[in-house]
């Protein structure tokens, strides 16, 4: 659909006239990358109305509330459309929330991988596109860890804990190592990761989303991550890079363990539950650390190795130096030796 710009500028004069001359642009911009993806990635993005969106929302009357980020830039809604469950992802209506919009639109588009929320199109009438995804709206990782008594989560005993980490791992290879430029999330964190209606993993929400350039090993546009998540020498420098996702990862594989949000006022903190990591591995007092959901079903030899082992990757993943973390695509290969076939 094309917007005429005419109407607008009269009755608001040149403010106005720039504002519809931008919207314009960004809409063909948008229409060009949206229809350059079927020649490109082989994959269609639908084009809907507004009105299709209303009616499928009941008017953004079915919000998930389990989902918006931070910042209060989007809802997540669930909605009935061609006789499809959807996931709309509707920004707040203003002008800066446009690139936080545009990134998910130019990332989903070179993504897919049955462990990412796949795009399926998207409303351009609106002053911010309005996004479409495939249906997701069976909670995310943070409501199963911190609302565990839900009537319709499932407990997370130890070997769903270890799936979701792998498919995770997995989902995460797929972008550092799977795309034709490496790119890096910098939100990889439980609020993040969402379930399809079989109980598969998804990573979302790839608004601070970047590529590595073919000629850089790191970018710097400032400090956008959570603090709790943010590798050393990112807080440090603002360069990131593929180790800063791993450093995300391994930050949640130790919550996947303790069965909670890791509260990070200081490095101390964090030195703190390292330490504490560490001599569960020494000692063998599982109990005393992890989450007790995941030892209801005992601690048989087996069971203590592959927690052993988790642990051990998640601080190697959480380590102070970058160079000592390993690569997400060895880290979905330890994962996988830990799961049985």
């Amino acid at each position: 659909m094309r917007f005429c710009c005419f109407n607008f500028a009269n009755k608001y004069g040149k403010k106005g006239e720039r504002k519809a001359i931008l919207k314009r642009d960004r809409t063909l911009l948008l229409e060009e990358l949206i229809a350059s993806s079927k020649r490109k990635y082989n994959r269609s993005i639908c084009i809907f109305s507004m009105s299709e969106l209303k009616t499928a929302t009941n008017n953004y009357s079915y919000p998930l509330s389990f989902m918006r980020n931070n910042n209060g830039d989007y809802k997540l809604y669930k909605g009935y459309l061609r006789e499809h469950t959807i996931s709309v992802m509707k920004f707040k209506n203003e002008w800066d929330a446009y690139q936080l919009c545009y990134n998910n639109i130019v990332y989903a588009l070179h993504m897919d991988h049955m462990n990412v929320v796949k795009l399926i199109g998207c409303c351009l009438e609106t002053r911010i596109p309005i996004l479409v995804f495939e249906a997701v709206g069976y909670g995310t990782l943070a409501d199963r860890i911190h609302y565990r008594r839900q009537p319709f989560f499932d407990r997370l005993l130890w070997m769903k804990r270890l799936n979701i980490a792998m498919e995770i791992a997995n989902g995460m290879a797929y972008l550092h190592d799977g795309c034709p430029r490496p790119i890096i999330s910098r939100s990889i964190k439980l609020s993040n990761i969402l379930f399809d209606e079989q109980g598969l993993v998804k990573l979302f929400d790839f608004t601070l989303a970047t590529f590595i350039p073919e000629d850089k090993t790191h970018v710097n546009d400032g400090v956008s991550a959570t603090m709790r998540y943010m590798a050393p020498e990112y807080a440090l420098t603002g360069d990131f890079n593929e180790k800063c996702d791993v450093y995300n990862f391994g930050v949640m594989l130790l919550q996947l363990l303790i069965g909670q949000e890791i509260i990070v006022s200081s490095d101390y903190e964090h030195l703190i539950l390292r330490e504490r990591m560490e001599k569960c591995i020494e000692n063998s007092k599982f109990h005393e650390t992890v989450d007790p959901i995941i030892l209801e079903d005992g601690l048989c030899l087996t069971k203590k190795q592959q927690l052993k082992d988790f642990i051990s990757l998640a601080l190697k993943c959480t380590s102070e130096s970058a160079e000592d973390r390993p690569k997400m695509v060895d880290v979905a290969q330890q994962i996988r030796k830990m799961y049985p076939s």
